[in-house]
């Protein structure tokens, strides 16, 4: 009976580990999916999406559960995700809902997001994390984004994790521009830089809680009505890489 049991527990493995697939995709369409969007479709659980060099004219791309959705550097200056055309389009850029934390967004460039619409959504022109999400993104510019509320980011009773990111250059008609956190959420970043969004930089809601480890911050423009931990005890110097992010961001004002 063990011995059943160790066999199936055997197969069952080695089937997860054949069905996990790396999409190599292109802004030409010719990769192993034509979109992004129809990738992430497709996609099944451990799947890794890496996107070559380039602009990737899409929004409302909806990520699942244990995918990875990359760059093929893993650095955002090569890949951007401009959600600003066909213009028909409005929503956030990216929405992370009810994905877990084995969820991975890294090394993109995500601008043009215009979550205005009651329809397709009006939080996180950016990135949309909502209903017990837990994404990690790393690696990550998120500018030029618009929204009702959170033009970069918003989180609602989530629990995302941003590392080496920065969240700037962002707008919202209502509440923050940079980032949004509401519905008993659970805020990290680390060593990210969160600045000269309009507005203001974030707005923490009573109800939730954020930690701040090693992060650049305008304190004076965030609303920090939660609890919150900033702890800059124990930083490394700021590497030449996150240096370099902010070199990006002339090119979208």
């Amino acid at each position: 009976m063990i011995r059943q049991i160790i066999i199936c527990a055997m197969f069952l493995l080695s089937t997860n580990q054949v069905s996990a697939r790396t999409w190599h995709l292109n802004n030409s369409g010719t990769g192993d999916a034509p979109t992004i969007a129809a990738a992430l479709d497709s996609s099944m659980a451990g799947d890794r999406i890496e996107l070559e060099g380039g602009i990737y004219t899409e929004s409302r791309l909806q990520m699942k559960s244990a995918v990875t959705l990359c760059s093929s550097t893993g650095t955002p200056h090569s890949v951007t995700i401009d959600g600003s055309s066909p213009p028909l389009a409005p929503g956030p850029v990216i929405s992370c809902n009810y994905s877990g934390d084995d969820t991975l967004i890294e090394g993109l460039t995500i601008t043009g997001g215009m979550a205005t619409d009651w329809l397709h959504g009006q939080h996180g022109g950016g990135l949309s994390i909502a209903f017990g999400a837990g994404p990690r993104v790393e690696r990550c510019i998120i500018i030029g984004n618009y929204a009702r509320v959170g033009g970069g980011v918003s989180v609602s009773q989530s629990q995302p994790t941003f590392v080496d990111c920065e969240i700037s250059d962002n707008d919202a008609l209502t509440g923050s521009g940079g980032v949004s956190i509401v519905g008993e959420s659970v805020f990290t970043a680390v060593r990210t830089s969160i600045m000269e969004n309009m507005g203001s930089d974030g707005v923490l809601n009573d109800d939730c809680s954020a930690n701040f480890y090693c992060c650049d911050l305008a304190l004076g423009n965030w609303l920090l009505y939660g609890s919150h931990v900033i702890d800059d005890s124990d930083c490394d110097p700021v590497s030449t890489e996150r240096h370099s992010l902010g070199s990006l961001k002339a090119l979208f004002r």
